[in-house]
């Protein structure tokens, strides 16, 4: 870092800090997260991208790919022949 600081030191009356006043941390998983709970994106993303979303009806089937992943797992969970990590009777006959 004092190498940095060194090398712009001479061009340092040009050099003005900006600071940040909006963070920009939106990732997909958060528009994903957002539009699953049904909350608006609008505010995260550019009006373009929110129209193009809206209009291809993306992210619409993560609601119900992630309810069925979730029961998927409760299934796998309850089931003792799984949780055991046997084959269930029925793989297992002859």
């Amino acid at each position: 870092m004092d190498h940095a600081t060194e090398a712009l030191a001479r061009w340092r009356h040009n050099i003005f800090l900006v600071s940040q006043l909006i963070q920009n941390d939106v990732s997909s998983t958060k528009v994903r997260l957002f539009l699953r709970r049904g909350l608006s994106v609008r505010y995260l993303l550019p009006a373009p991208v929110v129209e193009y979303i809206e209009e291809h009806n993306l992210y619409a089937d993560d609601a119900s790919s992630h309810d069925k992943k979730d029961k998927d797992k409760d299934r796998v969970k309850d089931d003792p022949w799984r949780r055991a990590g046997a084959s269930t009777p029925s793989s297992s006959a002859p």
